[in-house]
């Protein structure tokens, strides 16, 4: 979404990925959740992968998860994260279910365990709100 974070997304014509980072600007975390079976997920979609279901609602999240994967990233030429290196970038499983991709910040890279508690907070970035997760 350029218009929120210059250089850092691309433009997207995709109206569920543009409503997700809309979602953010207000500095909550919300994913999709599905109103026949209540299931959270994340990337945006139209239909429920569990019930099948195009009912659902933007829902605040606790945003307190886990480490589910992640890798050190050593380098990145790009402008909004070139001062992080090295930083980790992990997938999170969410209390309500569903996993998230985003950058581990406050920590040094060797820290980092699978299953390691973490919270999420959401940062400006050029402008823009970003989720992020650091250690709870």
């Amino acid at each position: 979404m350029s218009e929120i974070v210059p250089g850092l997304y691309p433009s997207s014509s995709d109206p569920l990925n543009r409503a997700f980072w809309e979602q953010c600007q207000d500095g909550v975390l919300r994913l999709q959740r599905c109103d026949a079976c209540g299931l959270f997920r994340h990337i945006p979609r139209t239909t429920c992968p569990s019930c099948g279901s195009h009912a659902w609602n933007w829902t605040p999240v606790c945003g307190d998860g886990t480490v589910f994967s992640y890798t050190v990233i050593r380098e990145n030429y790009m402008p909004p994260f070139q001062g992080l290196v090295p930083y980790v970038v992990a997938v999170v499983k969410l209390t309500e279910g569903a996993q998230l991709a985003a950058a581990l910040l406050d920590v040094v890279p060797e820290q980092v365990t699978l299953d390691m508690p973490v919270k999420v907070v959401v940062r400006d970035v050029q402008g823009g709100k970003i989720p992020f997760f650091i250690p709870a």
